[in-house]
C-alpha cells in the first residue's frame, strides 16, 4: 500500500505531497486535476516496469500525449525541465527524476535520476541509485558497487527484473510490484455492451470493462464472495436473476455485432418467455454495478488500481448505497488500497470518514491554474452550526467543502 505520494511538475500539478489511506476519494470541478493525479501514479508505475513510453502508460489507463502536454508550463512559473515523483509504503520508497524534452517526439522518457529504499527499523536504506554517473548497488551493510550494464539506457528504469538480478530484497520488489500492476480503470458504455472490444486487457475486466462477463462468470463459478457479490447483484432492483451466456442464445438483433458472451438478465416485472434481457439492452447501470463488484471481489484485480468517474450512470441515492459496499467490500482485504474520482454528491454519503482508513480529498486551482489537493478535515466541518446539520452532499453543494466552480 502507498502511504505518500509527492508529485512535482505533471500536467496542473506544479507541486503536491498526500498522505495517503486505504480509499482515497477525490472531489472537485471538471479539470480541476483529479485525473492527473492518477495519470501521476500511472507514469509512476509505468517507470517502475522498466520505461515510460506510449505502450506502457496505456496498459496503466494513462491518456498517451506529446511531450509538452506532460509537463506544468504555467505562465508565472519557470518551466520544470524534470518531472519528479515520490511515493513511499511501509516497506520502501521509490523516487524518479524523469524527463521528456519538449521539442523532442520521442517516444521513451529519459531517467535523470532514481532511488528505491528500502525500510529498516524506521529508517530508508538504498538498495538500488542511479543518476548520470551511473547506477550503484547497495550491500546490506550499506557500501557500494558500482555497476555498468550495458542493456540499461537513459530510456530505461531499474525494473522489477533488473532488481531481482542484482539483489533479492522482498520489501522493495513488492512495493515495486504494486506500482507496476498499477492501473486507472474507467468503464465505457459500448465496451460495457459488448459493442466494441477497443479495450486495453488489464486483469480481470479490461480497462473499459471489454471482459466483464467472463470476469463475472469466474466469481458465480467459484463461489467468490458470494454474500458480498448477491449483495451489490441486489442493488439492480428489476432483475431476478444475472448471469452469462453465449450471445447467439440471448434475444439480440442480428443488426447488432456484439462480442460472444454477454450478461442475461431475468426481469421481475416482465411476462415469462419475455423477460429476458442481454447486456446490450438491459440498463447501463446493471453493468457499472457489476463492474465495480467484479473490481472489488475479484482476486485478480491489482492490489492498487484506480477508478476514474465512479459514479457514471447511476442514481445519486444508488450510488450512495454502492459506495458504502464498495469500500466495505475493498477493506476486507488486507492489501488493497483503492483511488477513486467522483463528481456525485451522494457517493460522500456512503463514506464512513470516522474510519481513517478512507479519506476524502478536495481538488482546486489556485490563482495561477496549480491544481491543489487538500485532505477534507470532516471533523473540524462537523464542529460548526452549519456543518453539524448538513449532510456531506449537501455541505459539498453549498461549496462548504471546497472543490467546486468557482465562475457561478
Amino acid at each position: 500500500m502507498l502511504k505518500t505520494l509527492h508529485i512535482v511538475g505533471f500536467k496542473s500539478i506544479s507541486e503536491v505531497s498526500l498522505e495517503l489511506g486505504r480509499i482515497n476519494v477525490f472531489i472537485g470541478a471538471n479539470g480541476s486535476g483529479k485525473s492527473n493525479l492518477l495519470e501521476a501514479i500511472g507514469v509512476l508505475g509505468a517507470a517502475a516496469s522498466g520505461a515510460v513510453e506510449p505502450e506502457s502508460l496505456r496498459y496503466r489507463g494513462v491518456r498517451p500525449g506529446l511531450p509538452a502536454i506532460y509537463k506544468s508550463s504555467f505562465t508565472a512559473q519557470r518551466l520544470r525541465r524534470i518531472i519528479t515523483l515520490e511515493t513511499e509504503s511501509e516497506l520502501g520508497r521509490f523516487r524518479i527524476g524523469l524527463d521528456n524534452p519538449i521539442q523532442s517526439r520521442d517516444a521513451k522518457w529519459r531517467v535523470t535520476w532514481e532511488t528505491l529504499e528500502v525500510a529498516v527499523r524506521g529508517r530508508f536504506k538504498s538498495v538500488v541509485s542511479r543518476s548520470p554517473r551511473g547506477i550503484r548497488l547497495f550491500l546490506p551493510d550499506q557500501s557500494r558497487i558500482g555497476i555498468r550494464d550495458t542493456n540499461i539506457t537513459d530510456q530505461m528504469t531499474l525494473s522489477r527484473s533488473q532488481l531481482l538480478r542484482w539483489t533479492d530484497v522482498p520489501e522493495s520488489n513488492a512495493l515495486i510490484e504494486d506500482l507496476t500492476n498499477f492501473a486507472i480503470f474507467s468503464p465505457t458504455t459500448p465496451v460495457l455492451r459488448g459493442l466494441t472490444t477497443e479495450d486495453i486487457a488489464r486483469e480481470p475486466v479490461g480497462l473499459s470493462g471489454s471482459a466483464l462477463p467472463q470476469a463475472f462468470r469466474f466469481l458465480i463459478r467459484n463461489r467468490v464472495n458470494s454474500d458480498a457479490l448477491d449483495d451489490f447483484i441486489g442493488l439492480i432492483d428489476w432483475a431476478r436473476y444475472v448471469g452469462v451466456s453465449s450471445t447467439v442464445s440471448l434475444p439480440i438483433s442480428p443488426a447488432v455485432s456484439t462480442a460472444n458472451l454477454s450478461f442475461r438478465f431475468t426481469d421481475r416485472y416482465m411476462r415469462h418467455r419475455r423477460n429476458v434481457l442481454s447486456g446490450y439492452d438491459a440498463s447501463e447501470g446493471a453493468l457499472y454495478i457489476i463492474f465495480l463488484a467484479v473490481l472489488a471481489l475479484h482476486p485478480s484485480s491489482p492490489r492498487v488500481f484506480a477508478i476514474d468517474n465512479f459514479d457514471q450512470a447511476l442514481h445519486p441515492r444508488l450510488v450512495r448505497e454502492l459506495t458504502e459496499r464498495f469500500c466495505d467490500v475493498v477493506l476486507e482485504k488486507d492489501d488493497a488500497q483503492i483511488f477513486i474520482s467522483t463528481h456525485n454528491p451522494l457517493a460522500l454519503d456512503g463514506l464512513d470518514l470516522t474510519n481513517d482508513e478512507i479519506r476524502l480529498f478536495g481538488v482546486d486551482r489556485d490563482h495561477a491554474g496549480a491544481t491543489m489537493i487538500r485532505r477534507i478535515d470532516v471533523p473540524r466541518i462537523r464542529q460548526t452550526r452549519a456543518g453539524n446539520r448538513q449532510s456531506l452532499s449537501q455541505l459539498w453543494v453549498m461549496g462548504r467543502l471546497g472543490a467546486v466552480p468557482t465562475l457561478f
